[in-house]
């Protein structure tokens, strides 16, 4: 099964509203339509930038966006989250549940570099820190 797919359901199964899941799929699909080949040898730059009101869907579009990019042959997400430490956990444990089969780090996986670097050159990774550099626990 695709990671797509692996996300929609668990969405499916946490939302139960299947317009709002669709709408979520759709969104996602015109963001992934703006991205850089990842076999271009990184020639390409793009920015982009998901926001919305509180409970707007913006999670489900990152994790729906993230899996399309790992069925592409993307093979580091990085999340970047909230520097309050309740937020960022919580986001943590959303990308544990949304993302199954794929390596996640959080930040304290950041203390050990030769475990790190091991760990994102092993398979699709997805990476979960927060913004400001000095809120990150492995400094």
């Amino acid at each position: 099964m695709k990671h797509r797919d692996q996300v929609l359901a668990l969405l499916k199964k946490q939302i139960g509203n299947d317009q709002e899941v669709q709408d979520i799929s759709e969104t996602a699909k015109e963001v992934a339509s703006k991205w850089v080949n990842p076999l271009s040898g990184g020639k390409e730059e793009t920015n982009g930038l998901v926001y919305g009101l509180v409970q707007s869907g913006k999670t489900g579009v990152l994790t729906v966006t993230g899996a399309m990019g790992a069925d592409e042959g993307y093979r580091t997400i990085i999340i970047l989250t909230s520097d309050n430490d309740p937020l960022y956990d919580q986001t943590l444990g959303r990308a544990q549940e949304a993302f199954p089969g794929m390596d996640i780090l959080g930040k304290n996986d950041f203390k050990n570099i030769d475990a790190f670097l091991e760990r994102i050159k092993g398979g699709t990774c997805v990476i979960v820190t927060t913004k400001n550099i000095r809120a990150s626990r492995f400094l």
